[in-house]
């Protein structure tokens, strides 16, 4: 699950990934994609007397984004904490400077 709140400095998005450890995840910029990825390997080994068993699982997810060109590419940071993983993409300047733009209705 991703959300995604819009501010007047920032976009924030937000990915629920409980379980899973900083190490497990990838944030890159490619050309104008924001793409979030994630790997995780588990290993179970169970020795008992007669019988052994090994269980290996693996799951992965990849999520893009593109990026509005307000978004200063170079300035994004990421974060995860409690489950949560956080990227936070500032707006340039000149584009909080801009302030709400209203739509007309027809």
């Amino acid at each position: 699950m991703v959300n995604v709140v819009e501010s007047a400095d920032d976009f924030k998005l937000e990915v629920a990934a409980p379980g899973l450890k900083r190490e497990d995840f990838k944030v890159s910029i490619e050309k104008d994609q924001l793409l979030i990825a994630a790997k995780v390997e588990q290993h179970t080994e169970d020795n008992n007397g007669k019988y052994s068993r090994r269980e290996f699982n693996y799951g992965t997810f990849q999520r893009s984004f593109y990026l509005p060109e307000t978004v200063e590419a170079d300035a994004i940071v990421a974060n995860y904490e409690n489950g949560i993983l956080s990227v936070t993409l500032p707006k340039k300047e000149e584009e909080k400077e801009k302030g709400p733009r209203m739509v007309e209705i027809a």
